[in-house]
């Protein structure tokens, strides 16, 4: 049985939430970055005895308490932090996404299992077969192509270009230094600073620039182990490819 999560407690007890209050804003969260959950107080009740939820549901949990305390709380803070990353599995990223949000959720957990340095993904080898799948779905049925997206924060022209040049600073470590030169300040960059990025409010031309501009940086940073999430991030850009 899971020990009972005394971060998340402390938290709902300071900023005043019920079950199902917690539960109302965590649906409230989710919505803002467009997607549509389903949560109840049921669900609260599992969290606090230790069950950690899929999917971006513990960085929802981690916005509506933010939102409501004034601050922001990461996955960590609510104590959900080191058992997703425990949680993760040998063939995270191999699978094509065919969504935008499922790419960025997808590489998130990515970075975060890499800072870790989760068992799983160091001891995985490369997996030709997944490359070859996604390069096939990429071409014959990729995504939508509509980027737009309304999230917490607005992303803009300057924000990509940001993303770009920090990504530049970091190729030119490697070119003189080589050995994937400070590769790890990278992930973390992407983990800390682009990831709000992906989930706040740009247009489609923006949200295609700023999703070109991280999967170069992804390149960069693990020469595609990312196959099929790397891939799929620039489905919808132009001729930007990660082949």
């Amino acid at each position: 049985m899971a020990d009972p999560n005394a971060r998340l407690a402390a938290l709902m007890d300071e900023g005043g939430f019920s079950h199902k209050s917690l539960a109302r804003a965590v649906v409230g969260a989710a919505a803002r970055s467009g997607v549509d959950i389903t949560c109840d107080h049921t669900y609260v009740s599992r969290w606090l005895k230790g069950a950690i939820p899929r999917g971006d549901m513990p960085r929802f949990i981690a916005d509506a308490i933010g939102s409501k305390l004034g601050r922001r709380l990461t996955i960590d803070d609510i104590g959900m932090g080191d058992a997703a990353v425990s949680a993760v599995q040998p063939d995270l990223g191999l699978d094509f996404a065919d969504r935008p949000e499922a790419v960025t959720t997808t590489v998130a957990d990515l970075w975060r299992a890499d800072l870790a340095e989760a068992e799983p993904l160091v001891r995985a080898l490369p997996d030709s077969a997944a490359w070859n799948e996604a390069s096939v779905r990429w071409l014959v049925s990729p995504p939508d192509g509509e980027l737009t997206r309304s999230g917490n924060r607005a992303v803009g022209a300057v924000d990509v270009e940001m993303v770009r040049s920090t990504a530049d600073a970091f190729s030119m470590l490697d070119g003189k230094f080589g050995g994937g030169h400070a590769r790890r300040a990278l992930i973390q960059y992407l983990q800390t600073d682009v990831r709000p990025m992906l989930d706040g409010t740009y247009s489609d031309g923006v949200g295609k620039q700023l999703h070109s501009a991280v999967a170069e940086a992804l390149m960069l940073a693990d020469g595609c182990r990312m196959t099929a999430a790397c891939m799929a991030l620039p489905s919808a850009i132009s001729s930007r490819r990660c082949a």
